[in-house]
């Protein structure tokens, strides 16, 4: 598979392109060529020869051909490429478009008002061949859709991709297509609630902990990544990050203390042994990933005694890092086998876990090592477990968009005011 395939989209380069033509890679059930804005009889977009019109015509030539890209497996439109005469046609050059950028930014307005429902993985993206004019090609790419089936608002029709063609869905493609959908939801459902019964017993083992597990599933197939023990190129694990909150740069990590792997089955596991910072993190085959860290309670001097034997607690860092720490190894595994963009979903809970039948809070400090006024009252999960929504993880870009969701969204659950996180904030 070419780069120009495989790479994240702001790292393709008109070199990218090149190797593309000179290979004269032709299209397939998952690539589309377009030299030029499709027209309908003698009209024709004007944007072309300077002005600032896209014809109907050309709107819904390409959006019918990304919306049979989603209903299927996904696939790459590349605007401003010759093709050959060959059958299936191959890319012969590069014919560049006027002003790709504007052009991309205007496509990407009319994709969200003619496909319904709307696609959050499209992705369009310009590359400048000829900086002077500032023209090129544009990249479209997009995954399978979990929403399928996607139509075309200006035609009320479905379209899907049969071999390197598009066609219309006839109903009982669209009805079949939505149970299908349906069933793969359930599934992704099922395989979220058996990490969730994984993360209660490794805490109940633990018997008096606060802990956080941060799971991401991915939610079309990958190709299976083979026995992970010992594959250090794809068992990647940094929970590091600086992060902006509320206009406070921050660095965080998860702490890390003497550790041990071992292979689980169809996948591997490494074990952080600490008795009062434990945590597990794991990768298997399938692509999903699992990182849970824990606070046991101990003889924490921001509490005076006898609460520092008895409270369970857990670092706002703690979970942040723990967030970070997955979506760095989602972005690190879709990079290593070729697939940028694969979407994943995010789930995050807090969980608080006791050798006694009662239900223990758990008090949720803000960032570790932050000193708080005496007269901010520390927010409590009383409410356990506490699952935030999911969240959809498509690039790496999205990264600090998702922390940034996470960050709001426990502090809105705990009912803390913005003003206290502000002048927590500047307490460090």
């Amino acid at each position: 598979m070419l780069s120009i395939f495989t790479k994240p989209l702001e790292q393709i380069t008109a070199d990218d392109l090149t190797e593309l033509t000179s290979k004269k890679w032709s299209e397939n059930f998952q690539v589309e060529y377009k030299k030029t804005l499709p027209d309908k009889n003698a009209e024709r977009s004007s944007w072309l020869s300077g002005g600032d019109k896209i014809t109907d015509a050309a709107r819904d030539k390409l959006f019918s051909e990304i919306i049979a890209f989603a209903n299927s497996m996904g696939g790459t439109l590349i605007l401003g490429i010759e093709e050959t005469l060959d059958k299936p046609p191959r890319a012969e050059g590069i014919n560049p478009i006027p002003r790709v950028g504007d052009l991309a930014s205007r496509l990407e307005d009319m994709a969200k008002s003619v496909i319904d429902p709307i696609l959050p993985n499209l992705q369009i993206w310009p590359i400048e061949v000829n900086h002077d004019d500032k023209s090129g090609v544009i990249i479209f790419r997009v995954l399978p859709s979990r929403r399928a089936p996607h139509r075309l608002k200006t035609t009320g029709r479905c379209y899907i991709r049969n071999g390197t063609s598009s066609q219309e869905m006839d109903m009982r493609q669209i009805q079949d297509m939505t149970l299908n959908v349906a069933r793969d939801l359930a599934g992704i459902d099922k395989v979220f609630q058996s990490r969730q019964e994984a993360f209660h017993k490794w805490g109940t083992i633990r018997k008096r902990m606060a802990a956080v597990r941060v799971t991401a599933i991915p939610l079309l197939e990958v190709p299976d990544l083979g026995r992970l023990y010992g594959n250090r190129k794809l068992f990647h694990f940094d929970p590091s990050c600086t992060v902006t909150l509320r206009g406070q740069q921050h660095a965080i990590c998860l702490q890390q203390t003497d550790f041990s792997e071992r292979p689980v089955l169809r996948g591997i596991c490494r074990n952080g042994d600490s008795l009062i910072s434990p945590y597990r993190y794991e990768m298997y085959q399938n692509g999903a990933i699992d990182l849970w860290a824990g606070n046991s309670p101990y003889d924490n001097p921001a509490y005076t005694p006898p609460q520092s034997q008895n409270d369970l607690y857990i670092y706002h860092s703690t979970v942040l890092s723990c967030v970070a720490g997955v979506i760095k190894a989602v972005h690190h595994l879709r990079t290593e086998i070729g697939m940028p963009d694969a979407e994943y979903g995010l789930e995050v809970e807090i969980m608080a876990f006791s050798d006694t039948a009662v239900k223990q809070p758990i008090t949720y400090e803000y960032l570790e090592g932050q000193t708080i006024p005496p007269y901010i009252k520390k927010p409590v999960f009383s409410d356990l477990p506490f699952v935030l929504p999911r969240m959809q993880v498509a690039g790496v870009k999205d990264s600090p968009q998702i922390i940034d969701l996470v960050d709001k969204d426990i502090y809105d659950a705990l009912g803390v005011k913005d003003e206290w996180k502000s002048l927590c904030a500047q307490n460090l």
